[in-house]
């Protein structure tokens, strides 16, 4: 999460962090600016984002992809669906895969590649067609909403 932060600071852009219940964000060196919530719902995230760094949970790619938001993945859990989900959105053109361990330059140079080349949003709004955004944590995860929107993640703003 950190990594993450200080790669979306690069950007000099604002920034949204939601942490969920497993991150205590008094822990967090933030960028200047940051808007931090423990929980957030989805839509709203979404709708104030350009671009989204997470981990390759349904619900939370699932979200971004429906507002057609392009996504830098760095799935956590090698035993479970984030490999394959950052995976997918990689091979569908909607914003790269990077490592669990990248470095904040790494993850703020595929941020940048996100944000700049118009390819990505492109292909995020082809896997997001046909995913009403008001939906998509819900048809994602199956799990209420509150549950669905506490996950870490870093949102770059428009």
């Amino acid at each position: 999460m950190q990594c993450a932060l200080d790669g979306a600071a690069a950007l000099d852009r604002p920034v949204i962090v939601t942490t969920g219940p497993a991150i205590d964000p008094a822990y967090l060196r933030l960028p200047a600016g940051a808007e931090v919530h423990r929980v957030l719902p989805h839509a709203e995230a979404m709708r104030r984002s350009a671009l989204v760094i997470g981990h390759g949970g349904y619900g939370t790619t699932t979200a971004a992809l429906a507002h057609g938001l392009p996504l830098v993945m760095l799935p956590l859990h090698p035993m479970i669906d984030q490999p394959m989900v950052a995976r997918a959105v990689q091979d569908a053109g909607a914003g790269p895969a990077l490592p669990k361990r990248a470095s904040s330059a790494r993850i703020a140079s595929a941020a940048g590649r996100a944000l700049g080349e118009p390819g990505y949003r492109a292909g995020a709004a082809r896997l997001g067609t046909g995913i009403p955004a008001a939906r998509a944590p819900q048809r994602a995860a199956r799990a209420p909403q509150r549950a669905a929107d506490a996950i870490a993640t870093v949102l770059v703003a428009h």
